[in-house]
């Protein structure tokens, strides 16, 4: 499982507790699973490379965004300027 962590910085105290419910979670999986079983990363501002977007999308089975109390998720249907 990968997980990326998309923080803008636009609510600090929010993204602070919520970040640390995340940790957690991870934590605890990777104590009962083995440390293997999640790539977590944290990306700090709000964007994370169109490229490596693409590259996980490609080798996914699953894709999940989910935006938590962060309003409308635009990022599954941005299009790029990028040629």
């Amino acid at each position: 499982m990968v997980q990326l962590a998309n923080v803008p910085g636009s609510r600090p105290a929010d993204e602070s507790l919520t970040l640390r419910e995340i940790r957690t979670i991870v934590r605890r999986l990777r104590a009962t699973h083995g440390p293997a079983v999640i790539a977590y990363q944290e990306v700090q501002g709000s964007e994370i490379d169109l490229h490596a977007r693409a590259s996980l999308f490609m080798a996914s089975d699953v894709y999940m965004s989910t935006a938590i109390r962060e309003g409308l998720n635009l990022l599954p249907l941005e299009v790029s300027d990028e040629k």
